[in-house]
């Protein structure tokens, strides 16, 4: 069983986030890496519910397993949302469910009436995650992400409050 919890300014939360933000392996072949600063971190953590930026921490007992976001669009009605798990965690049901637990947080605490998520179109087990959460494929951008200097098909999915089971 895991648990969804929002981010806050603590050492662990802080590094924890830069250590996945900063890995390939975590991230994967299908997300940049980049570490924002400590301060940064902070600055994004402390203005979560005024920008509407949400940071989470995928935790499984007291271990971190992967995090998670959700972003409101500033052109548009809908938050964007996504979850990484740390390698060693993945292929244990722990995406699919952290996907299902951001979703009712967003759409029950953040009142959110529509979602989306973007996944390259070569991650196939995100895409998989998202379709059992009800996501519709709603469309694709060609040649729309670059990752580590190569060109990929960005699938988009979204999913209103109605659709969700």
């Amino acid at each position: 069983m895991i648990s969804l919890k929002q981010a806050t300014n603590s050492k662990k939360d802080i590094d924890f986030l830069q250590r996945c933000f900063g890995s390939p392996d975590i991230m994967g072949c299908f997300q940049r890496t980049r570490v924002p600063g400590h301060e940064t971190l902070r600055k994004r953590i402390v203005s979560q519910a005024e920008n509407r930026k949400y940071l989470f921490l995928i935790v499984r007992g007291v271990r971190y397993i992967g995090f998670g976001y959700a972003d409101r669009s500033r052109a548009f009605d809908h938050y964007e949302i996504g979850i990484t798990i740390i390698p060693g965690m993945r292929r244990r049901g722990y995406g699919l469910q952290a996907h299902r637990l951001l979703l009712d947080y967003v759409i029950i605490r953040l009142k959110a009436r529509r979602l989306v998520a973007y996944v390259s179109t070569g991650n196939k087990a995100e895409r998989k995650v998202l379709a059992s959460c009800s996501f519709v494929h709603e469309g694709t951008m060609r040649q729309a992400g670059v990752t580590r200097g190569v060109i990929h098909d960005i699938a988009i999915y979204g999913i209103l409050k109605s659709e969700k089971r």
